[in-house]
């Protein structure tokens, strides 16, 4: 079983590097002859492979960047000019992609690609199609819950003002920020519903 676990890591391994032809075993199993040096019963085990062709990328085209630094996404992307491709280079690729876009406060950004290959299919251009949309940014602070603690000292501890851009770990970081005051015995930091397309959204703190 662990043979057979290995004989599939390596065609994964294979796969993922571009190629997707690659045959790997059935692996060939003797017992060695003992020797000074080396006890009888040990086994030697030969996995055969045939590799086949490498699918490459060559060209990759970011359309409709315009409002992050290209130079900075495309260097947090798995999938590089030059190097191999496969289909779940492409989605990890597109997920990196929305990634990199929600940490900068941009919620609604939609992702499409599309492969382009040579005659031979081992040469790819890839594009992948942004839409970018708003940028989520913080529209008023609706403070609710707080008897004891005022609610300046509350805005002040949050980190978050007015006009700053809005992620999911922005938020995490502002409710770690209020719990760290030890006044509260449960923190909660939100976004209120928005209207789609507009980038503003009032921030809640129960």
């Amino acid at each position: 079983s662990v043979l057979d676990e290995d004989i599939e890591n390596i065609l994964s391994y294979y796969r993922i590097n571009g190629y997707w032809d690659a045959v790997v075993g059935p692996a060939e199993i003797k017992q060695t002859p003992a020797e000074i040096d080396q006890p009888a019963g040990e086994l030697r085990v030969t996995i055969p492979i045939e590799e086949g062709l490498q699918r490459r990328l060559v060209n990759l085209e970011l359309d409709g960047v315009t409002s992050v630094d290209e130079d900075a996404l495309r260097a947090s992307l798995p999938m590089r000019p030059g190097g191999p491709f496969h289909p779940v280079l492409q989605e990890e690729t597109t997920a990196a992609i929305r990634a990199f876009y929600r940490s900068l406060g941009y919620e609604s950004v939609q992702l499409a690609s599309t492969v382009d290959w040579n005659k031979e299919e081992t040469l790819a251009d890839v594009t992948f199609r942004v839409l970018e949309g708003p940028r989520s940014v913080v529209d008023r602070i609706v403070v609710r819950g707080n008897i004891r603690t005022r609610s300046r000292v509350v805005r002040d501890a949050l980190g978050l003002k007015p006009g700053d851009f809005i992620s999911s770990a922005r938020l995490l970081e502002a409710q770690a920020n209020l719990y760290r005051l030890g006044s509260f015995s449960s923190v909660d930091v939100r976004r209120a519903p928005g209207t789609p397309f507009r980038g503003e959204r009032d921030i809640l703190v129960d």
